[in-house]
């Protein structure tokens, strides 16, 4: 499957095993520091899940060797850069980057739901760090909807009524919207496997079954994201736009 015409590609085992065992270690060095002593939350937010941990660290906060390490797992081995362009346009950003470790749990992990990004093109990028199928915790994709969903997001914001912001589940875009959804379908891979995906499409992930899941993510956004939400991002010629409109920073 590719974008744009299905909203995602699958990279299979493109990340060196090397360079898995440093992302994993990375996030686990994370983990431990947020523990012993947290972080201020424009650095590093953490939060436990059922049966594991997130971390979700601001880019612009990203240390030196981070920076090297993640540039490593995304432009220099899987061409994201490359592919970001492509589909979101120059001048695209970051606005998170997470860790995210799972084990055992008693449902999904995250049931399935459309991101909106406040109706901005994005692409999340998804690092496999451990093996990843349907007994531990696989990504569950709706090819081929993004587009659909993107317009129905960009719709409702001019209407009044729940949007998709306040609750962005599957279950209210059928319900509310009155359009019927494809169910997402699992993406199976080994670790080192790279996923980039148009989160406006349905998404989630399933349950962990056995073993454990963790992914290394990143989102990307458009220019147009990054004018008015990361002005830390921006050109020193564009940041005096931001703060004359008054935008203010948002992460997602």
């Amino acid at each position: 499957m590719t974008y744009p015409r299905d909203g995602i590609e699958v990279l299979p085992s493109v990340l060196a095993p090397s360079l898995v065992a440093d992302l994993k270690l990375e996030g686990q060095k994370l983990a431990m520091c947020r523990h012993r002593k947290p972080l201020p939350d424009d650095i590093a937010r953490a939060r436990l899940t059922e049966s594991g941990w997130r971390i979700n660290v601001t880019p612009a906060r990203v240390k030196r060797d981070q920076q090297a390490l993640i540039r490593s797992a995304l432009t220099v081995v899987a061409g994201i850069s490359m592919r970001a362009t492509e589909y979101l346009g120059p001048g695209w950003g970051v606005s998170s980057y997470i860790w995210d470790y799972w084990g055992p749990t008693k449902g999904n992990q995250f049931p399935h739901h459309v991101d909106t990004f406040y109706g901005f093109k994005a692409l999340k990028v998804y690092v496999f760090l451990t093996d990843c199928n349907a007994l531990n915790g696989a990504l569950e994709y709706a090819p081929g909807m993004a587009e659909t969903i993107r317009a129905i997001i960009n719709i409702q914001r001019m209407k009044t009524g729940p949007t998709l912001e306040e609750d962005n589940s599957f279950e209210n875009v059928e319900r509310h919207y009155g359009y019927r959804l494809q169910r997402p379908s699992n993406l199976n891979g080994p670790a080192g496997t790279v996923v980039l995906f148009d989160p406006a499409g349905p998404h989630g992930s399933g349950p962990v079954r056995h073993g454990e899941r963790y992914i290394f993510r990143a989102h990307l956004v458009e220019r147009a994201y990054v004018l008015r939400h990361l002005p830390d991002q921006l050109p020193w010629y564009l940041k005096p736009v931001n703060k004359v409109m008054g935008w203010k920073k948002k992460i997602s």
